[in-house]
């Protein structure tokens, strides 16, 4: 219960940070933050066996699925603030009711990585009393009303079979991430 009220404030939080950036920083924002995310999920188990798995097994995915989601989303922003320096100015609420739109994405985005990789420790079977699956693996609880992990995820897998495709499809490593997530943890 914990976790979703956090999730929950978290989007609301960064979807409000936004609308105060306006409309075009906070659309530059998500396209960055999804570009980020195709990323971070196509890479993060070649990047965690490849770095991590020898000393730390643990907790090389959920490592590696964050850095390879926040150091590329850093250096892009801080380019893109180099490169356009200036605003595009639009009527106030057109950019304050569309920053918080974008706003959200981004932050539906920036939380559903963060609460992925959460799910990826070893926690246990309950991470801050959510539970997402019952011992029978049918789904128990989820972060709603956002949905960022499951958002995320399904992104992740989209962007596998089109544009961002690569030599696996992230469908067929993982016919359903979040509840191999929970077997895992399960099991400790």
């Amino acid at each position: 219960m914990v976790l979703i009220i956090v999730s929950i404030l978290l989007v609301l939080g960064i979807a409000y940070f936004q609308s105060t950036q306006g409309l075009f920083n906070a659309l530059i924002m998500a396209i960055l933050s999804a570009l980020c995310a195709a990323i971070a999920m196509g890479w993060y188990e070649p990047t965690a066996v490849a770095l991590l798995y020898d000393k730390h097994m643990a907790y090389a995915e959920a490592l590696c699925l964050v850095a390879l989601f926040v150091v590329p989303l850093v250096v892009l922003r801080v380019l893109f603030d180099a490169l356009i320096r200036g605003n595009v100015v639009f009527h106030v609420w057109v950019d304050r009711i569309g920053g918080g739109a974008a706003g959200l994405i981004v932050g539906i985005i920036c939380v559903g990585i963060f609460m992925l990789a959460a799910q990826m420790l070893p926690w246990g079977p309950s991470i801050l009393g959510y539970k997402p699956f019952k011992e029978d693996l049918s789904r128990n609880q989820r972060l709603h009303p956002f949905y960022p992990d499951e958002f995320v995820v399904d992104f992740g897998e989209a962007m596998s079979r089109g544009a961002l495709s690569g030599a696996a499809d992230f469908r067929r490593s993982h016919d359903n991430l979040l509840r191999e997530l929970f077997c895992a943890r399960y099991r400790l």
